[in-house]
């Protein structure tokens, strides 16, 4: 079985995860996540308490199976990855391209390469803030923080698996091509 690790979104930028071209990627940020998620693993997103998106919290913002692990190296040289907005780091590790905007401080690019891989997936469900898959309480297990990730109890993956699949996926991806932190608010960071 696998495992499912659930994690808190304050925003919901289409950076990360970032969805485009019928993939779903998470190439930065939640760096405990990428190191530890295995191919067949599903990695879901919740709206943060204080999230800046209008969300209910615990809301289900992204939910997908992990269908491959690669390196950032693998990732910048992949042309799938080409002109995708979370491909910011070069094979040395260094931010170029919409990194500045996105990552600008240290920190967070430290952050981001501690996670040492790039989750890929095709199949994936994402619910723009105006549609999110909202749970019932319980079953989503309560998080601590922003830094916080949680793998669900063996007993409630597959329930939670099956009524993810059975929300209705939204006919139209608003955020699908748009940037995450726009020019003046990327010194407040993607709350990762």
């Amino acid at each position: 079985m696998p495992d499912v690790f659930v994690y808190k979104q304050t925003h919901d930028h289409n950076f990360a995860p970032h969805v485009s071209r019928g993939r779903l990627t998470l190439a930065c940020c939640k760096p405990r996540i990428r190191r530890v998620a295995r191919v067949g693993d599903w990695v879901v997103g919740i709206a943060a308490n204080t999230n800046r998106f209008g969300a209910e919290p615990g809301a289900i913002v992204s939910a997908f199976r992990v269908d491959e692990k690669l390196t950032f190296s693998d990732y910048w040289e992949d042309s799938r990855a080409k002109g995708r907005i979370d491909r910011i780091y070069d094979p040395k590790g260094a931010p170029k391209g919409e990194g500045k905007i996105h990552h600008p401080r240290k920190d967070q690019q430290e952050g981001d390469r501690r996670g040492l891989h790039v989750l890929v997936s095709k199949k994936y469900r994402y619910f723009p803030h105006a549609q999110p898959c909202v749970m019932e309480p319980g079953l989503i297990p309560r998080l601590r923080g922003v830094r916080d990730y949680r793998r669900l109890p063996r007993d409630s993956i597959k329930e939670t698996l099956e009524r993810i699949h059975a929300y209705p996926q939204p006919t139209v991806l608003q955020h699908a091509e748009i940037a995450c932190c726009p020019p003046g608010t990327a010194k407040r960071g993607c709350g990762c």
